[in-house]
């Protein structure tokens, strides 16, 4: 067993509340990578005093629903392998805070040696095909803010699906799955998922929004499939607290009395998200929280 953990972050704005992220996972058992997407061009002054900080040089131009999300998670899984051992990986975002101590996470995952926490949705396979079988192009643009544009790339990507998916067939005979892309991994699944690489970028060069099913899916038609921590919840699976209910997801602090019951009595080591222009004060709670080691 590896005594530290890397956490793998992903981000592209708010950097002084991803300053404070960096200050709560700041400790001499955790490495810190960070992939700051390639479009941010005022490039954040980040620190830290006693984890190790690595801030990717290799950055990618990450776009929503496109494969450029998987080979960000590939590269930042990569680079924490190749600079040494860990006990877990953990991959979140910029806008995600853990809500649990570094005492906490650790004694946590050493209870719990071999475990994968990735979560499952109830989502069929069936339901999936749409995005992996399916031959999508312009996937780089399903979110272009100028309306005329989109709605442009819009018609033509749906006239050109249509005339290529006549003849395109992507077959595939394992079970699709779907989960949040967000999830704490062993180092051994980690090599699996590296080992893996460029046949995984191939295969969904051309699908849609499957940074949420190319890991799930590997999960669960690989020998590591008996160590997933739960299979029936996503959300405890992934051991991240995200609330679908009250927002896309839900930005925490919007009802402070109530998410902060909602914190303090979840399990998860990680909640996302949160927004520091908008709603600080639960951000600051979580900061007291944690300097008080709960």
């Amino acid at each position: 067993m590896f005594n530290k953990h890397a956490f793998l972050i992903i981000a592209h704005n708010k950097f002084d509340q991803l300053q404070l992220l960096l200050d709560l996972l700041d400790d001499k058992r955790n490495d810190i990578y960070v992939h700051i997407d390639k479009k941010v061009r005022c490039f954040p002054h980040l620190y830290t005093k006693f984890a190790g900080l690595n801030i990717l040089k290799n950055r990618i131009d990450v776009r929503w629903g496109d494969v450029s999300q998987i080979e960000t998670e590939i590269l930042l899984f990569e680079t924490a392998l190749r600079n040494g051992d860990y006990n877990c990986f953990h991959l979140i975002s910029g806008v995600d805070l853990p809500i649990k101590s570094n005492d906490y996470i650790h004694n946590f995952i050493n209870l719990h040696p071999n475990i994968e926490f990735v979560g499952f949705s109830p989502t069929t396979s069936k339901s999936l095909e749409k995005y992996v079988l399916k031959y999508h192009i312009l996937t780089k643009h399903y979110k272009n803010n100028n309306l005329i544009t989109k709605l442009i790339i819009s018609s033509l990507r749906i006239l050109t699906e249509s005339i290529i998916n006549l003849f395109y067939k992507h077959r595939i005979n394992i079970e699709l799955k779907k989960g949040p892309n967000w999830v704490s991994i062993t180092q051994d699944f980690c090599k699996y998922i590296v080992e893996r690489k460029n046949n995984i970028i191939k295969y969904y060069q051309h699908t849609r929004c499957c940074d949420e099913i190319f890991l799930q899916t590997l999960l669960w038609n690989s020998p590591f499939k008996k160590n997933i921590y739960n299979k029936e919840n996503e959300f405890e699976g992934c051991m991240r607290l995200i609330d679908w209910n009250r927002g896309w997801p839900y930005i925490w602090g919007q009802d402070m009395e109530y998410d902060k019951k909602l914190i303090l009595s979840s399990n998860c080591f990680f909640a996302r998200k949160f927004d520091i222009d908008k709603y600080p004060e639960i951000i600051s709670y979580i900061k007291n929280k944690e300097n008080h080691n709960e």
